[in-house]
């Protein structure tokens, strides 16, 4: 019985965590494609071959790198702020 249990809870347990890293994967997905097809209309950038993959891809990594410097930065003013009230 005792070993019933803790099956049932083991199998609840890995559904929560899988439950988790599947709704991890779709934001993921969601954000990646949103930033592709923004970075893409925004640079104006034409994908005719292989060297155009390339150039967009080194305006995308730029454009991601600038994005979470931004992050950052605004997270660190946000930390040093007087949250006292």
């Amino acid at each position: 019985m005792t070993v019933i249990v803790a099956m049932i809870g083991v199998v609840s347990l890995v559904k929560k965590k899988q439950a988790i890293a599947t709704q991890f994967a779709l934001i993921v997905a969601i954000f990646l494609v949103a930033s592709v097809g923004y970075v893409y209309v925004a640079s104006d950038s034409q994908i005719n071959g292989l060297k155009g993959f390339f150039d967009f891809m080194g305006v995308y990594f730029s454009w991601i790198g600038t994005f979470f410097e931004n992050v950052r930065t605004i997270t660190a003013n946000a930390i040093k702020l007087n949250w006292n009230v």
